[in-house]
């Protein structure tokens, strides 16, 4: 009868191990989260106190998910008692600038926040993928890669090993060229973005523009150089900006009859600059400089372009609406550039994209504001909450293709390890299948979500593509 039962159990396993199908499973990284890096100014007793409680803050930040920490009271103390938790510590230089490294005893601090029931991360973390496209005072375009430094891939680099978040930019070589152009990276479309960054494996993926805020009125010149003024003698329109090129009269932007299409257009910038606008563009849902094509297709769909159009109806309505311009000036008065933005799971769902925009005087400030963003986003998804003694949950889970002792005490050590596990025991062993218990601190959401990360444990599905129900996986050694 056991004999009966080992093989129909084995012919159950290898019938759902032939069923199991490529699965898109996280990629993810491991980062450092024992160690802060503060930089100080010399080597004496109270800059190094005061950067020990920097560093241990800046580990905080990582361990929890959670950018402002200045609301637990807990953390407070911890960072008070900063000489309490420190190992070790080294001074380094770097580029001419001192550094204080610092490292603590995580399993501590990790004691600690459970005991308060505050939010834990552990050291997996998924990996992104930042698209960013920048323009400058010409209007040009491009887009960052992971080869330039810059104060773009500086601040990108810095604000991501703060927060603790694994972040690259792509390396733009003939592969991408192929793929991915800077207009591309400039109008923000998550699905392109995604097909482009399919090569890099990520799990997330950051589209992002920045630009220069512009609150002037735009005008309609022609694209040809060599245009003449109209015959009644009105000279052709001129831009106020020194050292900028004449624009010619709206009869030489025209298209022929019955065209009701604007052609060529053109935006004058702040700055002097000018921003080319495709004409087939112009009723698509693509904003440009903050400008809704909306606006732009109902100039067009009036008649504006037209052989028939003549100066004065240019300028007898706006060329924004209240709202477009209202909002645009709004911008102008928070600050100088803006930041476009969205992230979201690579290869996710539309509604699982978050966007926004970000307003402020320098762009570096905005780009670290945009990972912070995507750090607490991360946080908020991956952190696990700690549940009281009474709460916590106990799950099975059953792990196959476990031959020999070795793996058996790798994949119980695994699984002691994470994050949301308090403790880890063998219920039972059918051939080459281990079924372990699990005392968990947070979820069984939490336990799938932090197993999602790390491609080791890869769930079991059915013939149909479908996951078993239970928590039933297979081990990649």
């Amino acid at each position: 009868m056991v004999a009966k039962t080992k093989n129909a159990f084995g012919a159950w396993f290898l019938g759902c191990l032939l069923g199991v199908m490529a699965l898109n499973s996280q990629a993810s990284s491991t980062i450092n989260i024992n160690t802060g890096k503060v930089a100080v100014d010399d080597r004496n007793s109270r800059t190094q106190r005061a950067a020990t409680r920097e560093a241990l803050s800046q580990l905080l930040v990582k361990l929890t998910g959670q950018g402002d920490i200045s609301g637990y009271q807990a953390l407070q103390a911890i960072r008070d008692d900063a000489n309490r938790y420190l190992r070790a510590y080294r001074y380094t230089e770097e580029n001419g600038q001192l550094y204080f490294v610092a490292e603590f005893d995580r399993k501590q601090l990790e004691s600690v926040l459970i005991r308060e029931r505050l939010p834990i991360w552990g050291d997996r973390r998924p990996d992104a993928l930042l698209w960013l496209a920048v323009e400058n005072e010409q209007g040009e375009r491009r887009i960052i890669d992971d080869g330039q430094t810059n104060d773009y891939t500086i601040t990108a680099r810095l604000q991501a090993d703060v927060r603790g978040v694994p972040l690259t930019l792509p390396l733009m070589d003939l592969d991408d060229a192929l793929r991915i152009n800077a207009y591309d990276v400039w109008g923000l479309f998550p699905r392109q973005l995604n097909q482009a960054a399919a090569r890099y494996n990520v799990d997330f993926v950051l589209g992002a523009r920045v630009y220069r805020n512009r609150t002037r009125e735009i005008v309609f010149p022609t694209p040809e150089p060599d245009a003449q003024p109209i015959e009644d003698g009105t000279q052709p329109i001129q831009v106020a900006e020194s050292g900028a090129e004449p624009m010619a009269t709206l009869s030489d932007t025209t298209s022929s009859a019955g065209d009701n299409t604007v052609q060529g257009a053109l935006f004058t910038l702040p700055e002097g600059g000018v921003q080319q606008i495709d004409a087939n563009s112009v009723s698509g849902e693509q904003n440009v400089n903050g400008i809704s094509n909306e606006a732009l297709s109902k100039l067009a769909a009036s008649g504006f372009g037209s052989a028939e159009q003549t100066m004065e109806p240019v300028y007898e309505g706006p060329l924004f609406t209240q709202e477009e311009f209202s909002t645009l000036a709004a911008r102008a008065k928070k600050g100088r550039y803006s930041l476009d933005f969205f992230y979201g799971p690579a290869n996710g769902a539309s509604s699982e994209v978050i966007h926004d925009t970000l307003i402020g005087d320098e762009p570096n400030e905005l780009i670290a504001q945009l990972i912070n963003r995507y750090a607490d986003y991360l946080g908020q998804n991956y952190a696990i909450l700690p549940t009281d003694a009474d709460s916590e949950q106990l799950v099975e889970l059953s792990v196959g293709n476990l031959h020999d002792l070795r793996g058996y005490v790798a994949v119980q050590q695994y699984l002691q390890a994470l994050s949301v596990t308090e403790s880890v025991t063998l219920v039972r062993q059918q051939g080459t299948v281990s079924t372990f218990g699990l005392r968990l601190l947070g979820s069984e959401r939490d336990l799938r979500a932090v197993l999602s990360l790390d491609n080791r444990l890869q769930p079991l599905r059915d013939a149909f593509g479908q996951p078993l129900e239970g928590m039933h996986y297979f081990w990649s050694q």
